[in-house]
């Protein structure tokens, strides 16, 4: 099941690019501003012609002018395959590409940058970034994005690594409020990779994926009882948890929910049904279940207008019943 969200973050990855030129163009060094690194210099940029393409190009995709950009790269690469900063162009492209909204094709070009340059801080880059293509195409296209992350934890080195991609993949879609699908991925997570130090994290948002439910569907009282049990079990087992502050504030905003439910339960009775006696039983709940909330007040407050009105005690009201030619036993006999 799908949330409504706003539009492909991959347009929001805006690369503004930041030439910092103090011999102007001429300069060797390109500086490039972008949300998950900040500060990036680009050491090695050509130099004459060559370097002032390379900076507008740059520029270009700062700007947002994807295509313009990308576009320049690409000549530039294709005709200096072998230079020092054809490597950290390539890179710079597959930004572009990702920001555009090409997340795929920034993913392999990131693959193919990492293969041919494994084992250095460029490939750990590399990999990084397909980390961000793949979270932002979760936004567009979850099982196209799911596979780019499969394909990533089958290239892991450790399950350790397994579990951080796992948990990434997770959170992507958690972050693209693709709750049932984010769900699915943390129960995998919290099960295949039970040793892994992400494993109480994945309880927790499986949580939060119900409290998110119900706050998105907002139908009934289910999936709020689902999400306060699912805060209190991982309190039960993980009391002292990274998450723990976390989850006990949520159990209180649930529970002030749940509460809320039930007052618009009972509300539609009252007030729409013009039924006041059919919202006892819920009125009556809100009083005894959530006396801590400001709903147990209203509650309280509906009760006695209810009684004032009907004169009939109401249900669980017990009210003395005198009957004729009995008379009450005195003490003692």
């Amino acid at each position: 099941m799908r949330a409504v969200r706003a539009p492909a973050l991959c347009r929001l990855i805006m690369l503004s690019a930041v030439l910092l030129a103090v011999g102007g163009l001429r300069t060797s060094a390109v500086e490039v501003w972008m949300p998950e690194t900040g500060d990036m210099v680009l050491e090695s940029a050509p130099t004459g012609a060559e370097g002032e393409a390379y900076r507008r190009a740059v520029a270009l995709i700062g700007a947002g002018e994807w295509d313009g950009g990308i576009s320049q790269l690409r000549k530039l690469i294709a005709a200096n395959p072998t230079a020092d900063w054809a490597p950290q162009a390539r890179c710079v492209l597959a930004r572009g590409l990702i920001a555009s909204g090409s997340c795929e094709a920034g993913f392999n070009e990131l693959e193919a940058l990492r293969t041919q340059y494994a084992g250095t801080p460029l490939a750990a880059q590399a990999h990084d970034l397909q980390v961000v293509a793949a979270s932002e195409l979760a936004k567009d296209d979850p099982t196209a994005a799911g596979k780019l992350f499969d394909r990533l934890k089958v290239e892991a080195g450790s399950m350790e690594e397994e579990a951080l991609l796992q948990k990434q993949k997770a959170d992507a879609f958690l972050d693209a409020r693709l709750y049932l699908e984010a769900e699915d991925e943390y129960v995998q997570l919290a099960t295949q990779y039970r040793q892994s130090i992400w494993a109480p994290y994945a309880w927790f948002r499986i949580a939060d994926c119900e409290w998110e439910m119900a706050k998105w569907l907002n139908l009934g009282v289910e999936r709020l009882k689902q999400a306060d049990k699912a805060y209190k079990d991982y309190l039960s087992v993980y009391p002292d948890g990274s998450n723990a502050a976390e989850a006990k504030q949520r159990v209180l905003e649930v529970h002030r929910g749940e509460a809320e439910k039930y007052r618009q339960i009972a509300e539609f009775y009252i007030v729409s049904q013009k039924r006041p006696w059919a919202a006892t039983s819920y009125l009556n709940y809100i009083v005894t279940e959530f006396a801590d909330t400001p709903q147990a007040e209203w509650a309280k407050q509906e009760l006695q207008k209810i009684e004032e009105a009907l004169g009939p005690p109401l249900p669980g009201q017990p009210r003395p019943f005198k009957m004729f030619g009995v008379s009450p036993v005195s003490e003692g006999k």
